[in-house]
This record gives C-alpha cells, sequence and structure tokens, in this order.
C-alpha cells in the first residue's frame, strides 16, 4: 500500500486497499485523463479515458498517451501527486507541464 512520510498510508491507498477496485481489477486499471497546456495536442480535447496495468505510477500515463516521461505535475483527484504515486481504478488524474516562468 502507498504510505506517505512517517509510513502512513496515503488516504487514497487507504481508501482502496492493497489493490485497485472495479471490474477490471486483476489486469488492469481506468483513469480518467485529462492533458493541460502543450500535453492537450496528444489526444483529442485533451481528454481520454486509459487502461493501465495495475500498480502504475501517474507518469505512466506520458508513455501511455506516446509522449517521453518528464517532470510535469499530476493532480490525482483534485490533490498534487509525484509521478511516482500509484494509480487506482477510478481515478481522475489532470496532468500540468512543468511551466517556466520569468
Amino acid at each position: 500500500m502507498a504510505s506517505r512520510p512517517g509510513g502512513e498510508p496515503s488516504a487514497r491507498a487507504a481508501r482502496h486497499g492493497d489493490r485497485p477496485v472495479g471490474e477490471v481489477a486483476d489486469t488492469c486499471l481506468r483513469v480518467e485523463v485529462t492533458l493541460k497546456g502543450t500535453l492537450a495536442d496528444q489526444v483529442p480535447g485533451g481528454r481520454t479515458v486509459l487502461e493501465l496495468p495495475v500498480g502504475a505510477p501517474a507518469e505512466a500515463i506520458l508513455a501511455a498517451v506516446g509522449l517521453p516521461v518528464a517532470p510535469c505535475i499530476y493532480a490525482i483527484n483534485g490533490v498534487a501527486e509525484k509521478g511516482s504515486a500509484p494509480l487506482y481504478d477510478g481515478d481522475r488524474v489532470v496532468v500540468y507541464p512543468p511551466m517556466a516562468g520569468g
């Protein structure tokens, strides 16, 4: 189960238990993905539903839409998470490309 610093399970992991839930939980999970900024051109309308292997991290979304893994900002169910955060069946993920200011 995914945990936060200090060994406590994350709220998402605690809600889902040790593995994703849903009708495809044994082999894959489904996530709703919205790509923002320059990433949005990868899928029609910037939105898609992906099937990924159980245990896939958020950064696996990039490879699934044909992009190289790069530092991005991932908002999973409205909460900012690292690219290494595990996904669970039914998650809604918004991916923002890296931004620079100046």
